[in-house]
């Protein structure tokens, strides 16, 4: 079973995670995938988990890393929040603390160069707890990037175009996204 997109493909061993985009204005919203624990809570504690997958023009070779690294840092530090940099053990992820309306929100940052001339970069929203980063770097693993037939600009988002072969499912503003080989009833 998999989810297969213009960039990526995911091979769903252990299809724990619901993946969806977003509708906007009556189009789908397709810069963004985001998952979330088909059970909705971690074990027995009641923390929600939802990510999101974005895909960004340029290789690590070139630098893309300190580019996304850079950008969250001056975006969260525009909301008086506080970037942490990466370690030596972990050296392409990275967290962020900020307040917001509901309080103090934590986000995780992973970026993986795919070897074809874009970054995968995973945030892990406000709810996350720290096994879910293993979780979720084992979850990326799972990917097999695509080459593409252009050359991206550098430090553009990409658009991700997910398999007409995949199915969708409306629910209010989100499009549920199956594997393919998925049986609808």
């Amino acid at each position: 079973m998999s989810i297969e997109s213009n960039l990526f493909e995911i091979d769903l061993k252990n299809d724990d995670f619901t993946y969806y985009c977003d509708v906007v204005a009556g189009e789908v919203e397709n810069y963004s995938v985001y998952f979330t624990r088909k059970n909705q809570f971690h074990f027995s504690e009641s923390v929600f988990l939802l990510g999101v997958f974005t895909f960004v023009g340029g290789a690590f070779e070139e630098g893309i890393f300190d580019l996304i690294y850079q950008a969250k840092k001056a975006e969260i530090e525009s909301v008086a929040g506080f970037v942490q940099e990466p370690d030596d053990d972990s050296p392409y992820e990275f967290s962020a603390s900020f307040n917001s309306e509901r309080g103090l929100e934590g986000h995780y940052f992973i970026v993986r160069d795919t070897g074809c001339g874009y970054a995968m970069v995973i945030s892990l929203l406000a709810g996350f707890v720290d096994s879910d980063i293993e979780e979720v770097l084992q979850l990326s693993s799972q990917f097999r990037f695509k080459n593409l037939d252009f050359i991206p600009t550098y430090g553009e988002i990409l658009p991700i175009l997910i398999s007409s072969e995949s199915n969708y499912s409306k629910v209010g503003n989100r499009i549920l996204i199956a594997p393919s080989d998925f049986a609808t009833s």
